[in-house]
Parts: C-alpha cells; sequence; structure tokens
C-alpha cells in the first residue's frame, strides 16, 4: 500500500491514543477511510453530512453510533482554499474530541500539504492489490479483530457467508552458491520482478472469481481465500480445491529461479476461523516437505499417513514405539536403519519380496533374512499381519519426522 496512507494512518493512531479517543479520518462524502481501532471502515459516521456538524460537539453521538455516554466532534482540512479530507473522533470525553480533531487534523493537514504531487482522491483510491493485503493482515492477524475485519469485507462488497478456504502457496527463489558462498549476479532485482509476476499468474487463475482474495504474507508466502457457494456434499468442494491447486501448480512450474509447495486448509463458513484454514495449509506443507521434498502439491490423500503420525496420541508413542526403537537399537546404540528401510519398502511394494528388493537394489534372501531379523526382535510380523505392518509403517514415519531415519529417495 501507499506510504503516505501508513504514515496518515500511524498520525491517526497517534493522537487517538494520546486524547484517548477514537480518531476517524472520512472522505469528501464521510465515508471513514482510515480508524484508529480498525472499526467502521467503509461506513457512514454521521447520519447527515459531515459538513453540517463541523467544530461542534454533538451530544446524540450515543443515537448516532449506537453506543451510550459517545461525544462526536468534527473539523476539515483545507490548505489554500482546497478540500482534503474530515478527521472526526469520538470519546466519552467532551473536551477530548474537539483536541483530538484539531490536533490531528493539522498534523494531517501538513502530511498532506508536504507531498503536493499526490491530491488525496489518489491516496484514498485503495488498489485492488492493497486492499487483499489488507483484508489477508486482517484475517490473520493475532489477536483477530472481527468488527474491522468485517468492515473490510464490507468496503470490498465480499460476502462474508460464503464457504471459504485458504490457499498457501511457500516459495523459496533459487540462487546461485559456489563453495558456500553467496555470489552477487544481479538475482535480487529478478527475483522482486518474478514476484510481481508470480502474483499476476495466481491471480489470473481461470477458477478464481470477484469474491476471491490473493496476496503475499511476508517475502516468500502467497496467500489465498478461495470462496465457494455453500454446497451440502463438502466433499465435492475438497476435490475442487485439488482442481484448483494442480491448476496452480501447471501455471507456476515455468516460473524463472522459483521453488514452491502448496497446500489448502479445512473449508469454514465463518471468516474468524479463516486463520485456522491458514495455519492448517502451512501445517501441511511443513509435513510433506519431509517426506516428498520433490512435491509441489501436498493435499492430506497423499500424506495422510504422514498426518497421522504428526498427531499420534502420547500413549502409542510411550507405550508402542519407544519398546520397539529400543529392541531395534544394537549394543552401540545404533538404530538398525538397515532392518527398517528393507521393512519400509516390502511394505510399500504390498508385502511383494521380489519387487521390493529390486526397488532397494538387495538381494532377495537378504531382504528376506532382514524382515526375519526385524520379526525375532520385535514380535512384528508384516508379511501375515496388517496391524504389524501398519505399525512398522507408522514407527518408520515417525522416526522419519524426528530426523532420525534418512529419506529413502525413491
Amino acid at each position: 500500500m501507499d506510504i503516505l496512507w501508513y504514515v496518515l494512518e500511524e498520525t491517526i493512531q497517534k493522537y487517538s491514543s494520546f486524547f484517548e479517543a477514537t480518531a476517524y479520518m472520512l472522505d469528501r462524502n464521510g465515508t471513514v477511510v482510515i480508524s484508529s481501532d480498525g472499526s467502521l471502515l467503509g461506513s457512514k459516521l454521521f447520519r447527515s453530512h459531515p459538513h453540517a456538524n463541523l467544530n461542534r460537539v454533538i451530544e446524540g453521538g450515543a443515537k448516532e453510533l449506537g453506543v451510550a455516554q459517545d461525544f462526536l466532534y468534527c473539523v476539515s482540512v483545507m490548505q489554500n482554499d482546497m478540500f482534503y479530507c474530515y478527521i472526526a473522533a469520538k470519546s466519552e470525553k467532551v473536551a477530548a474530541v474537539s483536541l483530538c480533531c484539531q490536533t490531528a487534523a493539522i498534523a494531517v493537514g501538513e502530511l498532506l500539504v508536504a507531498n503536493p504531487d499526490r491530491p488525496l482522491p489518489d491516496i484514498l483510491k485503495v488498489s485492488e492489490g492493497s486492499r487483499h493485503s489488507m483484508l489477508v493482515d486482517s484475517l490473520l492477524a493475532q489477536p483477530y479483530n472481527h468488527q474491522k475485519t468485517l468492515a473490510l469485507f464490507q468496503t470490498a462488497e465480499l460476502d462474508g457467508t460464503l464457504l471459504r478456504s485458504i490457499i498457501c502457496i511457500e516459495m523459496v527463489f533459487q540462487t546461485n552458491q559456489y563453495f558456500n558462498i553467496n555470489l552477487n549476479l544481479g538475482y535480487q532485482p529478478i527475483i522482486e520482478d518474478a514476484r510481481s509476476k508470480i502474483i499476476s499468474i495466481v491471480e489470473a487463475n481461470k477458477y478464481f472469481n470477484t469474491q476471491d482474495i490473493c496476496a503475499y504474507r511476508g517475502e516468500n508466502k502467497i496467500v489465498i481465500v478461495k470462496s465457494f457457494i455453500n454446497n451440502h456434499d463438502i466433499s465435492k468442494v475438497y476435490l475442487a480445491l485439488d482442481k484448483i491447486c494442480e491448476s496452480l501448480c501447471e501455471e507456476l512450474s515455468g516460473a524463472y529461479l522459483l521453488d514452491f509447495k502448496i497446500a489448502y486448509g479445512n473449508l469454514y463458513n465463518t471468516i474468524s476461523k479463516l486463520r485456522c484454514s491458514y495455519e492448517e495449509a502451512k501445517e501441511i506443507i511443513s509435513i510433506g516437505k519431509i517426506e516428498y521434498p520433490d512435491k509441489n502439491f501436498y493435499n492430506v490423500d497423499s500424506i495422510i499417513t504422514d498426518i497421522i503420525c504428526r498427531f499420534l496420541h502420547p500413549q502409542v508413542v510411550n507405550k508402542v514405539f519407544i519398546p520397539l526403537i529400543k529392541r531395534l537399537t544394537n549394543s552401540e546404540g545404533v538404530l538398525e536403519h538397515n532392518l527398517l528401510e528393507s521393512c519400509e519398502a516390502f511394505i510399500d511394494s504390498c508385502m511383494n519380496l521380489n519387487r521390493a528388493a529390486h526397488d532397494i537394489m538387495v538381494h532377495r534372501n537378504t531382504l528376506n533374512n532382514r524382515i526375519a531379523k526385524l520379526n525375532s526382535l520385535t514380535g512384528l510380523d508384516p508379511a501375515n499381519s496388517f496391524q504389524d505392518a501398519l505399525i512398522l509403517k507408522l514407527l518408520i514415519v515417525y522416526l522419519r519426522q524426528q530426523n532420525n531415519l534418512t529419506i529413502i529417495e525413491p
């Protein structure tokens, strides 16, 4: 967003805090464009035009705002007979509203006059990208301010009752390294240019509509708030999310110097829950990267075992896994990795001994001996018991997540 907008916002907040009042900047029509507490954005502060209430305390502020014992005051910001904006304030203290307004108006006037090439209408015309950034920041803020977020949704003419999910795109821009030394080969300007192109590619996706939001979150994440019409068959909506993410992968796969991961969170029909969807999407990416570092898109179908292992019940770890780990640790205190790797290949090949031996490039008899040894140490027989095979698979994934076992490349 425009830097001057931020400075104006900070000025409003500063004087609001100093005089213990809530301050607002209003445009020519009386619409709140900046608010010190994030409330009433996009709405009218006065029932009548602000000009009718200039330089006077309105004792009927309680009726105007629906808040008891509040007083309103309004001043206009003008320089050389040119109108810039209105500054208004509300407070329980009569003296505070006028002092807050007048002091803030002087400061805002000085800022605007210092930027003569930036008329206020241009500053107040927030671009769609900036509006999306504000919405994403508000949705994911901690603590969450529902009133502010709802006001931003209303200003952007977004329906807050639609079913929504957060799609998270985590990006890593590649740079050249030589002998562990970062070489400054002019990649940074290229990366900055790539960032703007990537957001354009995402926003132009054929599955997006006017109710969707897309913005950067920090330096390396793009957050997409994808909306859907409420559907009684929720599984169809998740299938649609899969299709959308696959489409994004296709479009981003040709981006220069970019490695990316995509995942989406749960669907919610209340905007206050969307932060949960964002955290879920990030969690799926962090889990998927451990087992499948070369993949770009992760969904729960493809990493279901890994998700189960990330949220295991403590008794499963303490009662089942830890005793097994002790039995599989030799006298030198080293875990028998080769037994576990061979067992995983055997399970992943649907207990097909020949195929498993081929996959890990060992002789069939060697693999058979390893599985027999694992059976003698643990009492688990993956060849004849699905439960034993499941326990061993979960143990292997759990150990990998704990960084105690290397990833087996296919």
